[in-house]
């Protein structure tokens, strides 16, 4: 339940990665007769080491030893297995959903929508990745909490579902709204297509945010089996429909895919974790409406603004109507 260290373990992986390209790429160029790209995929593999490092030693020092595996018996192991197998298989799942399209894309269409696709999927990602990170940091205390007290479970486990909704439909509105502008902005013309793919991810990734919230939650209430099977169908689908709609519209077709199978996922995720979610929900629900409505008009009557004054304007036209009613629930649930 050492929340800061989460946070710590997965941005000292980022930042090692950023520090070995940005400083030793163009020097290492030709070495060993590697072109500098192939140096990448080297430097990634590093910074994972480094923040493992980084955090092994941290973790001895919170156990006063090392952990080493050792044999406990097979009765155990099973016992163990069968605990812990859904949640790897759910979590190797996750990554298929996460990168089957960028996988299609690379045998159904040319580089050049590749790298478009990329260049859009990965500034959203940085959602999925805040939303990781939470999860992991709160998985354990909310597990503890299903075993101590289940009602007090599900008043933190709505608490924070509510927070996260309220955060994210202004990221989905704000990104369907100034998805080509944004695009435009941070790449110039170096990757046509990228502001439409855009604009689907960020309804895309938001609407996958909520179902791994749903999952986790399954997860910390011992129900890990239930999350594999919406997982899993969420994945094939995911599959299906990028083959389906990558040949006839490239790299936004494999954003709708995207959205085809995260929309699917919420929907399965969300019904079989039905019993957990508290009819409160629908407070910040309206409220979140009520904002991205706001967003709406400000961006529509404003569209000679420049993206620097008009996404404070976006985010002040949410927060008036999102904000009152939001904390006023987040306050009460808290109690």
């Amino acid at each position: 339940e050492r929340m800061t260290w989460v946070g710590v373990a997965k941005m000292s992986r980022s930042l090692f990665y950023a520090l070995l390209v940005q400083l030793l790429l163009s020097r290492v160029d030709g070495l060993a007769g590697w072109p500098a790209f192939r140096w990448v995929p080297v430097m990634f593999l590093l910074s994972f080491c480094g923040s493992t490092a980084l955090m092994a030693g941290r973790v001895r020092g919170w156990l006063g030893r090392w952990v080493w595996p050792r044999y406990c018996g097979w009765p155990e192991w099973s016992r163990r297995l069968a605990a812990t197998g859904p949640i790897g298989a759910a979590h190797l799942t996750m990554r298929v959903l996460l990168n089957i399209d960028v996988v299609i894309l690379g045998l159904l269409a040319a580089p050049a929508v590749v790298g478009s696709y990329a260049a859009a999927a990965k500034i959203i990602f940085v959602l999925l990745v805040a939303v990781e990170v939470l999860w992991r940091a709160l998985l354990p205390r909310l597990a503890r909490l299903w075993q101590e007290s289940p009602a007090e479970f599900r008043r933190l486990y709505n608490l924070y579902l509510g927070l996260a909704v309220a955060v994210s439909v202004p990221v989905a509105a704000g990104g369907l709204l100034l998805g080509g502008r944004l695009m435009q902005l941070v790449y110039g013309d170096r990757y046509p297509g990228a502001g439409d793919i855009f604009q689907v991810l960020s309804l895309s990734y938001v609407i996958l945010a909520v179902g791994q919230f749903f999952g986790y939650g399954l997860i910390a209430s011992d129900r890990q089996r239930d999350y594999f099977g919406p997982l899993l169908t969420s994945a094939v689908a995911a599959v299906v429909a990028t083959f389906g709609f990558v040949p006839r519209f490239g790299g936004v077709g494999a954003s709708y895919g995207m959205l085809t199978s995260h929309t699917l996922l919420l929907l399965a995720a969300g019904w079989v974790c039905r019993r957990l979610l508290d009819r409160r929900l629908g407070q910040p629900l309206l409220g979140a409406g009520a904002g991205a409505g706001a967003m709406v008009a400000v961006v529509l009557l404003l569209p000679e603004w420049s993206l620097a004054a008009v996404i404070p304007a976006a985010v002040i036209a949410y927060l008036l109507p999102a904000g009152p009613i939001v904390l006023a629930w987040a306050r009460r649930q808290a109690r």
